[in-house]
Formats: structure tokens, C-alpha cells, sequence
């Protein structure tokens, strides 16, 4: 995606990874080393450490994916100058994916990667809006 090189996303990404990866390392080997006890129940608490650290993390990754994914939408409107096929292949993807147009919030926060389609939607239509002079 031209947008993802053209805003640097990948290098970004590859410098949030390699912080968060090491810290969210250290992070679980600190729980493991409060939690554990030794023998069986080692696994069980290496999970438990792995699951608590993680959960913030992907809440925080999820969230600048979200922008990232927005930032891409917005770019390819510039690009292409097409915010009817942009509406036209979000509408299209939503229905094949079954999927909700307009979450919750709090689902919408813990579990996507990528923008609600109603967002979406909007992007492409003050996109259009504007590239008409409408205004909104």
C-alpha cells in the first residue's frame, strides 16, 4: 500500500516492535518470576503472564492500527480521486464479511485493527463532499 510507504508506517511499526516486543518480554518474565512457585503450575503461570501483558499491548497496537488504516483511506482518496468506488468497495466488503458496520465502542477498542465501516463510509463521503464543493 502506497500509503503505508509514503507515511513511513512500516519503519514505524518495525521501531514500535522492537521497543514493545523486549519490554512486553521482560514485563511477562517479571509476573512469571512473582508468580511462579515452581513445578506444574509453571505453564499455566507463564500464560497468565504472557495474556496480562499482552492485553494492554494489543489494545495500544490496535488503536494506532486504526489511525494508520484511516491515514491509508484518506491517502488513496487523494490518489485516486475516487470516492465512489472507495464507498462503493466498502459497502461491498462489509456485506461479504458479515460484519458489523457500526460496533460498539468498547468492541471496537479492545478488538479491530481497522476502522468501523460507518468510519469509513465517512471518510469516502466527506471526501466526495468536499471534492464537490458541497461542504457537508
Amino acid at each position: 500500500n502506497f500509503a503505508h510507504v509514503h507515511h513511513r508506517d512500516i519503519p514505524y511499526g518495525l521501531l514500535y516492535l522492537l521497543i514493545v516486543a523486549p519490554a512486553g518480554l521482560f514485563a511477562a518474565s517479571v509476573v512469571v518470576r512473582r508468580l511462579d512457585r515452581g513445578g506444574a503450575h509453571t505453564v499455566a503461570v507463564l500464560a497468565l503472564a504472557i495474556g496480562l501483558v499482552a492485553t494492554p499491548v494489543t489494545w495500544v497496537s490496535n488503536q494506532l492500527s486504526r489511525r494508520v488504516e484511516a491515514r491509508a483511506d484518506t491517502y488513496s482518496l487523494r490518489l485516486t480521486g475516487e470516492p465512489d468506488a472507495f464507498l462503493r468497495f466498502e459497502r461491498r466488503i462489509a456485506v461479504r464479511n458479515i460484519s458489523d458496520p457500526d460496533p460498539p465502542g468498547w468492541r471496537t477498542f479492545l478488538f479491530a485493527t481497522h476502522p468501523p465501516t460507518v468510519e469509513r463510509l465517512g471518510i469516502g463521503e466527506a471526501f466526495r463532499d468536499q471534492a464537490s464543493g458541497s461542504g457537508g
